[in-house]
């Protein structure tokens, strides 16, 4: 049997400008990043980490 490669990657985002919370931003660069992982770099993981704390990242990532 030959080897498998774990083709995964770590996601991240961050919004340091209060001014531009709640907007979506986020959201859509989640999906857009997400979405090319899987279709052209054929990720088989996305994992992320996310502060209990941080409900808006929650939505986003949930």
């Amino acid at each position: 049997m030959g080897s498998v490669r774990l083709r995964a990657a770590e996601l991240d985002l961050r919004i340091g400008d209060k001014e531009y919370w709640d907007r979506g931003y986020a959201t859509d660069t989640a999906r857009v990043i997400c979405r090319y992982g899987f279709a052209e770099m054929r990720l088989h993981r996305i994992r992320l980490t996310v502060v209990a704390e941080n409900t808006a990242a929650i939505r986003v990532y949930d």
